[in-house]
């Protein structure tokens, strides 16, 4: 699980908190739920508006892949990458195949089948970009998702504040 990201989410919440506290502000003027209503409610249905059911489903599903995904070593694949060439050099590249169940990262894995099942390297580029092409376009998406409430939420702030100033 990615804890660094809760972390970081509770270090501001808590110093946003601590800097009101220090300047006079009162507890209980953080703490409105009618402004909560109005800032997460209206970010929450403009969002849903903009998007279909199908789309709003994959909601629950994307935050827990953004909570529990861990972020991949680069040096440790760069050393698998070597490694596994290494092998292939000394060994050929069918006693990679005996190997491909130890690789975790599944992009590397799909790469390393094909090329010990033969396919020609110009195609396992091809195929290989095509998946990295698809899996931008799957998660767009989401991102999209997340960009369009990021975007409506500081809306739904000033109309909050300007209700609360009438």
């Amino acid at each position: 699980m990615n804890f660094i990201m809760p972390f970081g989410i509770i270090v501001a919440v808590v110093s946003l908190v601590v800097g009101f506290l220090m300047i006079g502000g009162a507890m209980g003027m953080l703490i409105m739920p009618a402004a909560a209503l109005i800032v997460l409610g209206g970010t929450f249905g403009a969002t849903v508006a903009a998007y279909s059911m199908t789309e709003i489903k994959l909601i629950p599903k994307l935050v827990m892949m953004v909570l529990a995904r861990t972020i991949p070593s680069y040096t440790d694949s760069i050393k698998q990458i070597v490694d596994l060439a290494d092998v292939a050099r000394r060994e050929g590249l069918l006693y990679i195949d005996n190997q491909l169940g130890s690789i975790n990262d599944l992009f590397l894995r799909k790469g390393m089948q094909l090329v010990v099942d033969g396919t020609d390297p110009e195609m396992v580029r091809d195929i290989l970009e095509t998946e990295l092409y698809s899996a931008r376009e799957r998660h767009e998406v989401g991102a999209n998702i997340f960009e369009t409430a990021g975007a409506y939420a500081p809306a739904m702030g000033i109309i909050g504040t300007i209700m609360g100033l009438v």
